[in-house]
């Protein structure tokens, strides 16, 4: 995976988030300006750093590789990560929503 890919795949989450790169950083208790390189792809991010950011953004370290390696699909790597660790019973609810609102279109 490419820097440029990870860059701007975390740029994504963090703007799905609703995240400005200061408060993000704020979250992950990382500089604003160690942020802008990740997202600029001037600096390659250690694992502390990637466990930092999954936190930052609230979602599991795996939603941020898999989101990066397949670029069409960081929401749904998103939601994966949401249902991550929740009952059986809520990820048949969650998926039966999901059927519900893509039957008609």
């Amino acid at each position: 995976m490419s820097a440029q890919r990870f860059g701007r795949h975390l740029r994504v989450l963090r703007r799905a988030g609703g995240l400005s790169q200061e408060a993000l950083a704020e979250r992950c208790e990382l500089s604003s300006d160690a942020i802008r390189r990740i997202e600029s792809a001037r600096f390659s991010p250690s694992l502390t750093t990637l466990s930092k950011l999954a936190r930052g953004l609230e979602i599991n370290l795996s939603a941020i590789f898999a989101g990066a390696e397949r670029p069409n699909r960081p929401l749904a790597a998103e939601l994966a990560s949401y249902l991550d660790g929740r009952s059986a019973k809520d990820c048949e609810l969650a998926l039966r929503v999901v059927r519900a609102v893509f039957e008609d279109v």
